[in-house]
Formats: structure tokens, C-alpha cells, sequence
């Protein structure tokens, strides 16, 4: 037998190989068709508010106390001896729950059984004008009207309008405006926003002790031309505007900063204002 030379028979089944290549290939398969597409499951229900109403004896001087999640809050003051709890309630009455005796309320609205959606409420509660109220509400407002005892009113995200001056007010929103507006002067004061302009419209009088600040806002007080008040007020980025009296001399650490400290009249009171990144208006109540 005669043997073809190794390089002949390497061209060969070089050949042969590329023949094969050549060859025609049998279509692709089709792709399995996509499964059938399933109806979505249905939304949970929106929480539905049902009207609910309660109250308890409360004495001129107790505390109440209001935990809530989101919704808002009305409080209302009088001179009856009890506290009156009415509105509406996500999930039903029996997520109202209102707890304690008569120097002090529990109010909370807890989560709704069915849908287990965040509590939830539009509550107005009216107490004693002359009792201590402590609120706090993640993402809702406050409205209070005749309050003239003690206050602590909290918002992470809503507003707080306080119609009336309480003795003592400790206010604060995250995100929200405050405004006060009201006869009469208050013995302590503090209003803070971390976002929010902060309006303030009140009577001065000596022992006074109101501080006002924000980050990013706003501050805007009205007092009586002829109070007796020691100032200082402060913005980073802003400016300070003074309708009492001649333009008081101010100074700035940095750049465009305002400080100024000053006095109205005889003195006797004392406010604070401060503001990061807005501006402070001083006027005529």
C-alpha cells in the first residue's frame, strides 16, 4: 500500500473538516412559548376613618397625652373638668384606645387589624384650657385653640398652628411650618423647624424668655412697638429686618452672617432668633 505524504493528508481532512462545516444545518428549534401571564393580586383596601367618640374626667390641671402615626390633631381648650375624644379612626372605634385617671390621658390609635395599615386618625380633643398636653404625630398636623397651660407639640412632618399663647410652649417640626398667633404673652418659649418658616405674632412682657430657630427658613416676629425686649438674632445666609425702631448696628463673624444684639425699650424680656439659611423679620404687632 502506498502512503500519501503526511502533509497531502493533512490538507485532506482540512478539507473534508471545511466540507463538513459547510454543510447545511438543520433551523433552530422554536423557543418554548411564555407562560401564560396571572391576573395581579388585588391592592389591599385604603384603610377606611370610621367616626368614633369617647371621653374621661380630667382634672383643670391634668396632663393628655396623644401618640399618633399619621392623620391629624385638633386640640381645643375649655373649662370643663374632661377630656372629650371625637373623629374619625382608621379600622374602627376599637383602635381608639384611652388609657389613665383624672391627672392624666392616654390617647393612641393603634394599627388596623385587617388591613395592617399604619394607624391612622382625624381627632379633635378638647380638655381643660389650663392642662398640660404633650402631642406627638410622625406625618400630620396640630391645630390648637385656647390652650393657656403647658405645651409640648411634635411634628417629623407637618405643620403646627397654635391659635391662643400658652404659659409655657415647647414646639417643634422637622419638616413643617409653625404659627403662633394669639393675646397675651407666654412665661417660656422654644420653636424650632429643621425645614419650615416660623411665624410668631404674641404680646411681650417683661420675664418674657421666647427662642426661635430654624435651618432652613424663615423667621417672622410680630410684638407691640412699645415692649421691653433684649434681642439677638443671628443668620448665616439671610437677611435680618428691624421695623421698631432705627436700623440696629449688627455684626458678621463670616460672611454673609448677621448678628445682632440689641436692646427695645427698658429690656425685661428676652428672644433669641436664629436662623441657617433664611431671613428674620422684626415688626410692629
Amino acid at each position: 500500500m502506498k502512503h500519501l505524504p503526511v502533509f497531502t493528508l493533512a490538507l485532506l481532512i482540512t478539507a473534508g473538516s471545511l466540507q463538513a462545516q459547510e454543510a447545511p444545518q438543520p433551523p433552530p428549534e422554536p423557543p418554548p412559548p411564555p407562560p401564560p401571564v396571572q391576573a395581579l393580586a388585588p391592592l389591599a383596601p385604603v384603610q377606611a376613618l370610621t367616626p368614633a367618640k369617647a371621653e374621661r374626667p380630667l382634672s383643670a390641671t391634668g396632663t393628655v397625652e396623644i401618640h399618633l402615626f399619621s392623620g391629624s390633631i385638633k386640640l381645643i381648650g375649655w373649662e370643663e373638668t374632661r377630656v372629650e375624644v371625637s373623629g374619625r379612626v382608621g379600622g374602627g372605634v376599637d383602635n381608639l384606645l384611652i388609657d389613665g385617671g383624672e391627672d392624666r390621658v392616654v390617647i393612641n390609635v393603634k394599627p388596623d387589624g385587617e388591613t395592617y395599615g399604619l394607624p391612622e386618625a382625624a381627632l379633635e380633643v378638647r380638655l381643660p384650657s389650663k392642662g398640660r398636653v404633650l402631642v406627638e404625630i410622625i406625618n400630620g398636623s396640630i391645630k390648637t385653640e385656647g390652650l393657656a397651660g403647658r405645651v409640648n407639640l411634635e411634628s417629623v412632618n407637618g405643620s403646627i398652628n397654635v391659635s391662643g399663647v400658652p404659659r409655657e410652649a415647647e414646639i417643634s417640626a422637622v419638616n413643617g411650618t409653625i404659627t403662633l398667633k394669639g393675646d397675651g404673652s407666654m412665661e417660656e418659649g422654644t420653636l424650632e423647624t429643621v425645614s419650615g418658616d416660623i411665624s410668631v405674632r404674641m404680646d411681650i412682657r417683661p420675664g418674657t424668655s421666647l427662642e426661635i430657630s430654624t435651618v432652613s427658613g424663615s423667621i417672622d416676629l410680630q410684638i407691640p412697638k412699645e415692649s421691653g425686649v433684649e434681642f439677638e438674632a443671628e443668620t448665616f445666609s439671610g437677611n435680618i429686618e428691624y421695623e421698631l425702631g432705627p436700623q440696629p448696628e449688627g455684626s458678621g463673624t463670616f460672611m454673609p452672617s448677621q448678628e445682632w444684639s440689641f436692646t427695645l425699650g427698658d429690656g425685661g424680656a428676652y428672644v433669641s432668633l436664629s436662623t441657617f439659611s433664611g431671613s428674620i423679620r422684626i415688626r410692629e404687632l
